[in-house]
């Protein structure tokens, strides 16, 4: 049985319809998103022969691509809660022939780390899901050597990130609901508030924080169609969807509503979303 730790409702979900829909889509949502890994990296400062965590790593594209900088020397390791997803990652750093790779099935809140064992740990949207976040980043600090970091990415407010509100927006013209109040309860928006999580991870024993806000664009060559059905599948959009169990003849229309929404976004063959992260460096 999975070990989901303290955070048992997060285990289910992504373990559920929501993880399974990151692996039908993966290669789609890495193309969407392969600017947002960039900002992540770009930040790193690695050596060879480090040793790297990865938290929250989904299909483990992050942790392949850590594992391939810190060279045969050194070793990268994926933490998620989703066994299906980490049974995916698995596969891909296989065919890859990435040999300095491992997964690891946990709740990173409760999971017992050795003790200083890690020289970096990195998260690309992995972290927002903790039910006691200091709790959870107390306990990923005690993974870190002495002079360790951590640095990860997450999303900014809803308003400022189209990916996810204008899909949301045209599902609640034809599914019943009120568009959400961010709040601090886990979930992607969990660390909009920079203040907030600012104090989260000096309460947690971090010495040093720095966040850094950056504006992207989330784009794809997708067609009109298939980028619909990306968003029937994953984002907030989804999981109103989900929660509403629609007939089969409104969900035609809100995909209908996401295509037409897509033709007015594409241009020069890539359809486009604005949106906005936060990249956090601890230490």
């Amino acid at each position: 049985m999975a070990d989901y730790g303290e955070n048992p409702d997060q285990g289910e979900f992504w373990n559920d319809r929501p993880g399974q829909a990151w692996i039908t889509y993966d290669a789609a949502m890495q193309e969407r998103l392969s600017g947002v890994l960039d900002i992540l990296f770009d930040g790193l400062d690695l050596s060879v022969g480090m040793r790297g965590l990865d938290i929250g790593c989904g299909a483990g594209l992050s942790t392949m691509r850590l594992a391939q900088q810190l060279g045969a020397d050194g070793a990268a390791v994926g933490l998620d809660i989703s066994e299906s997803l980490l049974s995916f990652a698995r596969d891909k750093a296989s065919a890859a022939q990435i040999d300095n790779i491992s997964f690891v099935q946990a709740d990173a809140q409760s999971y017992s780390f050795e003790a200083e064992d890690y020289d970096l740990a990195i998260s690309r949207f992995g972290v927002m899901f903790f039910e006691n976040p200091v709790r959870a980043f107390a306990n990923m600090r005690s993974a870190l050597k002495p002079d360790g970091q951590m640095h990860f990415v997450c999303w900014a407010g809803l308003e400022e990130n189209d990916f996810f509100l204008s899909p949301l927006k045209l599902a609640r013209q034809l599914i019943p609901g009120e568009i959400p109040q961010i709040g601090r309860e886990p979930g992607p928006m969990a660390f909009s508030d920079t203040d907030y999580l600012h104090s989260i991870l000096s309460e947690a024993g971090f010495s040093t924080v720095n966040i850094d806000t950056h504006q992207i664009e989330i784009s794809t060559t997708d067609n009109v169609q298939d980028n619909a059905r990306v968003q029937m599948r994953i984002g907030m959009a989804a999981r109103a969807i989900k929660d509403a169990d629609p007939s089969q003849e409104l969900l035609q229309q809100i995909q209908h509503a996401f295509e037409e929404d897509g033709r007015k976004r594409m241009a020069d063959g890539r359809i486009a979303y604005g949106g906005t992260i936060h990249r956090v460096q601890a230490s």
